[in-house]
């Protein structure tokens, strides 16, 4: 008769509290002796000669408060903003997850990474780390990418890196000039705006444009999370998809903090409800358009993984979803047989594992990673497999403890790499509730356009009490015809009841959320609101031949509701410095339950005349 199986482990729950700081290790396996010395000063027992963890061990987010719901399953809804309040600090959520249906439309209409090529930095840093008999190749930043629509097969992308050269030990673009420092959501569920815009899109377009933080004119000021996340939280502090705010990133950018500050407190309601009415931000919001959007995916696995270090080693920031409130984190230990690289973050906080039974769903960005880093996930005092690797990321708490107990207020934290994984490779742990950390294994990369400029800009003024009752779009053809041939649907001011199976592979059709029944400016009077709108890739994608040398442009404006009537006070095409080229007569006129469509004759600007050879 077989004996019975053994019980399995009990989870490791780390008990409250951790008695120290953050260990700063020294590098350098010369002084390893004096860091574990040091280590036994804060009542660690390594067992013999092998590997040490701290006896301190970090506390897990608590369970929801409140009974916090579940976050959404609907595009669009709004229940994850959520305040926890824990350990004297008050965390904030915020991150709304798309239905099945949506998420499969995601996979299905965005590009997915392929492989890597390596930077001028990713280079440096690389050889730094490794001999070459030949140096490897680099490319331009902001072109190192290749991006697939939709989602290779498991075969196609396990071989897609094959030729992609070894990648440094470690890196952290938290201390790269060009990090825009720790950000704060404060009391708003704006988490999918901080990572994206503040963190990820500040950080990669100034590495891009090679702007340097404290070197006067050509210091990078941070992007504004306030520009997106009253546009995507459906007239609320309801928090946001991901989706939302990245396709205002892509086709409408997003100013700076200067131009538009940013303040996280919920008083006055404005901070979260008011979109911008200023034609001028609006334009300036245009220079930080991204150039595209790629979805780095399987982060369960190494390949996966591999191709976002190598993102990460190129100096760039990524962005993911997880549930937050089910971190379970356990303190960086010290590896004797390891490098002081990986030892130098003993005592920081490391989330191990993720448990589906307490749901929170927040948005944060990946700031560097670390092979070395060794973290005891099963408690045996031993190196195991599993337990070697994370990934750095900073969260937008500001510099509130976090987690509780655990005297950690640097805003940043690890992920363990065993942890992506919806099964452990570390043996003895218990895996009851587990789930991988990274919501659907998948991070985002903003590829930022190292210089931009538009050609052609639409310019028009509404005014409706009701912003979520009002659908926008540009349209495009040849002065010889009276109906666009070509339409484009912006992801500001649309209607927010789109059907996901409907749109197909038109990602510009897809709603992200409306503002709510309020006016533009937040408020529930009727108030008016000049909007700028892009049309460069619209005149991009029109290749039909132009007669008589002039675009016909088209504003299509639709009322959703009868009896509060659309104001069109003006209509005009400018060019990208806002100089108007031509403007629609006869406004303003008004659109109550219907569609009104207004077109303007719009000449092709006039190239610079060549200078006069001197004699």
């Amino acid at each position: 008769t077989a004996e019975p199986a053994a019980a399995p482990a009990p989870r490791r729950k780390p008990s409250p509290g951790i008695s120290a700081p953050v260990i700063a290790m020294v590098a350098g396996v010369v002084l390893l002796a004096a860091a574990v010395a040091a280590w036994f000063l804060l009542g660690a027992k390594p067992a013999g000669p092998g590997p040490t963890a701290s006896n301190a061990k970090l506390a897990p987010l608590p369970p929801r408060i409140d009974e916090m719901p579940l976050p959404s399953t609907k595009p669009n809804s709004s229940p994850a903003a959520t305040t926890t309040t824990t350990g004297g600090g008050k965390y904030r959520l915020g991150l709304n997850q798309p239905s099945p249906a949506l998420q499969t439309w995601i996979r299905k209409s965005f590009s997915s990474v392929t492989s890597v090529q390596l930077n001028p930095l990713g280079k440096d840093r690389t050889m730094a780390t490794h001999n070459f008999a030949v140096p490897p190749p680099s490319v331009q930043a902001g072109r190192e990418l290749t991006l697939v629509k939709g989602e290779p097969s498991e075969s196609t992308f396990a071989m897609s890196g094959s030729d992609e050269p070894p990648l440094p030990a470690a890196v952290d673009n938290s201390q790269l000039p060009c990090f825009p420092g720790v950000g704060d959501q404060g009391n708003l569920g704006s988490c999918a705006s901080f990572s994206n815009v503040y963190y990820a899109a500040s950080h990669n377009f100034a590495l891009v444009r090679g702007l340097k933080k404290g070197t006067g004119q050509m210091r990078p000021e941070p992007l504004s999370p306030r520009w997106t996340y009253p546009m995507v939280n459906n007239g609320g502090d309801n928090g946001s998809m991901f989706l939302s705010v990245l396709m205002l990133l892509r086709n409408h950018g997003v100013p700076t903090m200067q131009e538009y500050p940013y303040a996280g407190d919920p008083n006055p309601p404005s901070n979260y409800l008011g979109w911008s009415t200023d034609p001028a931000i609006w334009r300036a919001a245009l220079h930080n358009r991204a150039g595209d959007l790629g979805r780095f995916i399987h982060l369960d696995t190494e390949e996966g993984q591999k191709k976002l270090k190598a993102f990460l080693a190129n100096g760039y920031l990524a962005t993911y979803g997880t549930q937050v409130l089910g971190w379970e984190f356990q303190p960086a230990g010290i590896d004797p047989a390891g490098s002081a690289t990986g030892n130098a973050c003993a005592g920081q906080p490391v989330c191990v594992q993720c448990d589906s039974d307490r749901p929170g769903g927040h948005a944060m960005t990946i700031v560097g990673y670390n092979d070395d880093l060794w973290v005891d996930i099963n408690g045996n005092g031993k190196v195991d497999p599993g337990e070697k690797g994370a990934f750095k990321i900073v969260n937008s708490w500001g510099n509130a403890e976090w987690p509780q107990g655990s005297g950690n207020t640097t805003g940043f934290a690890w992920i363990s790499y065993d942890a992506l994984k919806a099964h452990s490779a570390v043996p003895g742990v218990n895996e009851k509730d587990r789930i991988p950390v990274i919501m659907f294994n998948e991070a985002w990369a903003i590829v930022p356009q190292a210089e931009y400029k538009p050609t052609f800009l639409a310019q028009f003024t509404l005014s409706n009490a009701k912003r979520n009752e009002i659908d926008v779009r540009l349209g495009i053809s040849t002065t010889v015809i009276k109906s666009p041939a070509k339409v484009w649907r912006a992801s500001a001011i649309t209607i927010s009841d789109i059907d996901p199976e409907a749109v197909h592979d038109e990602p510009d059709l897809m709603t992200i959320g409306m503002g709510g029944p309020l006016a533009f400016d937040g408020s529930e009077q009727e108030t008016p609101g000049t909007f700028v709108f892009d049309l460069t890739d619209l005149v991009a994608s029109f290749t039909d031949p132009l007669p008589d040398n002039q675009y016909r442009f088209y504003l299509i404006v639709t009322d959703l509701k009868a009896g509060n009537p659309t104001t069109i006070k003006d209509f005009s095409i400018t060019d990208g410095d806002g100089k108007v080229l031509a403007q629609a007569p006869g406004l303003p006129k008004q659109v109550d339950n219907d569609t009104m469509t207004l077109s303007v004759d719009t000449p092709l600007p006039k190239a610079n005349p060549a200078p006069t050879p001197a004699p």
